[in-house]
């Protein structure tokens, strides 16, 4: 399909509308972690995500399932594991702002394991974007938990991980994606809940049901929608416009975590974030100045 040479302001809008659907929907895995443990909480979602995508899935060969395996363990079992775990740690402006170090993970493993360079401004962007985590760690307020910003970091080391395993498996539709790493992870998340968590059936009973049954919902139907979308959107568009609009998440989600949690933010942690963001924005300047093609962005959340 042909691409237009300027975003439209339908495509501009409907852009907009998935990034600030991804925003919000950090903030509801933050209100899902406070409500009951959080990876058993993953554990359903996947189960009930392998369900409804498995009878549209497609048959795949071998090379592929073990592509879509590795990805399952790097991209869904790591980085959303991670995610939910750091979310009952840390407030969601805070898991926003941290998880677009993705971004800079992805291009030094690129880096490592694929001997792809980039050049001086891309350098700085990364190295801007550490120095916002740094910031944001630096002597750390009264109820700020530094396990918690490890758990994000890790969170969002395995998404660029699970980025460069995606690329291996980027012609697999999207229900036998999900099918199958959601098939691969259910049974992964539910023993490290047996594991590590506790009273899973009890947190499911008094937890405030309204809430768990709409972020399931949420997130296995409109998530999975908003990712259709997105695509389409890639594919009519140029991949670095629509990727800009990625800059937008941890903005929006101190917005959705302010409506939703009354969350705020300290001045260290706006600047330390402001100065994450910044550092994000002058490595998607440099993707669009290359005219990159991977307009992976942190979504799949």
């Amino acid at each position: 399909m042909s691409t237009s040479e300027h975003i439209s302001l339908r495509d501009g809008l409907l852009a907009l509308l998935i990034v600030t659907s991804w925003a919000f929907n950090i903030a509801i895995i933050r209100i899902g972690a406070l409500e009951m443990p959080p990876l058993f909480l993953l554990f359903i979602r996947f189960g009930i995500g392998a369900l409804v995508f498995m009878p549209f899935m497609k048959k795949i060969d071998r090379e592929t399932f073990l592509n879509l395996a590795l990805y399952a363990l790097f991209y869904v079992i790591a980085h959303l594991g991670f995610l939910y775990i750091g979310s009952l740690y840390m407030q969601a402006s805070l898991v926003s702002f941290i998880l677009q170090m993705g971004m800079p993970f992805a291009l030094l493993l690129g880096f490592i394991f694929y001997h792809e360079r980039f050049g001086l401004k891309t350098a700085i962007g990364i190295l801007t974007a550490l120095c916002g985590v740094g910031i944001i760690l630096y002597q750390p307020i009264e109820q700020f938990s530094v396990v918690g910003a490890l758990l994000l970091l890790a969170s969002a080391f395995c998404w660029g991980a699970g980025s460069l395993c995606m690329r291996r498996v980027e012609s697999v539709d999207l229900a036998t994606m999900t099918a199958v790493s959601y098939g691969l992870a259910t049974p992964c998340i539910g023993l490290i809940s047996y594991l590590v968590e506790d009273d899973q059936l009890s947190g499911l009973m008094s937890a405030n049901h309204y809430w768990i049954g709409f972020i399931l919902l949420y997130q296995i139907f409109f998530m999975s929608y908003a990712l259709y979308l997105w695509k389409g959107l890639m594919s009519r568009n140029p991949v670095n416009q629509i990727t800009a609009f990625s800059v937008l998440i941890p903005l929006l989600t101190v917005v959705f975590g302010y409506l939703l949690l009354g969350e705020t933010l300290s001045i260290k942690e706006v600047i330390g974030g402001g100065v994450l963001i910044a550092g994000v924005a002058i490595i998607i300047l440099r993707r669009i100045q290359k005219k990159t093609h991977d307009g992976t962005i942190v979504a799949e959340i």
